[in-house]
């Protein structure tokens, strides 16, 4: 299941067996989500020595922790009771949708900076394609959309399921 446009959720499904074993191994040592935040360096770090010592690689994994931390903070408020005025909003879908697309985004950069390149003026090389980037949201914030749409769809299907 790779459908997925949040960064904690790519990477749960990413590679799950490597997922577990860090899991197991590195998260719930290290405090699990009571410190959360803090866990993210650390074990992206790993992953990024895991890949191999290079730099860039480094950068990549410094990124990816950089990228997740707002995500599971705003995640956690979205998923608090005092965020239930703006769930029910008609509105809301879209601006998961635009989060959806700016984490996307976000992956592909460091990614490219990780793994894509010699990891040298990726952002300019990125930028310079402007036209491009706003297609490219566009199409990323449409199937952002759709996502959302069938992961409420699948939730209505397995509480009816668990209803009959």
């Amino acid at each position: 299941d790779l459908n997925n446009f949040t960064i904690a959720g790519f990477w749960r499904n990413w590679h799950r067996s490597f997922n577990k074993w860090i899991v197991r191994y590195l998260y719930v040592p290290l405090g699990g989500r009571d410190t959360q935040f803090l866990n993210v360096f650390p074990i992206f770090l790993f992953v990024s020595v895991w890949h191999d010592l290079e730099l860039r690689l480094l950068k990549w994994g410094l990124l990816m922790a950089v990228f997740i931390t707002p995500e599971v903070l705003i995640s956690r408020y979205f998923n608090s009771p005092k965020s239930s005025w703006i769930r029910s909003r008609w509105y809301f879908r879209y601006l998961k949708a635009s989060a959806g697309t700016i984490n996307i985004s976000i992956l592909m950069v460091a990614n490219l900076i990780g793994f894509g390149s010699d990891g040298t003026d990726v952002f300019g090389k990125v930028t310079s394609l402007w036209w491009l980037i706003m297609l490219g949201f566009l199409e990323f914030f449409s199937a952002t959309c759709l996502m959302i749409e069938v992961r409420e769809w699948e939730a209505v299907q397995e509480a009816s399921a668990k209803k009959s």
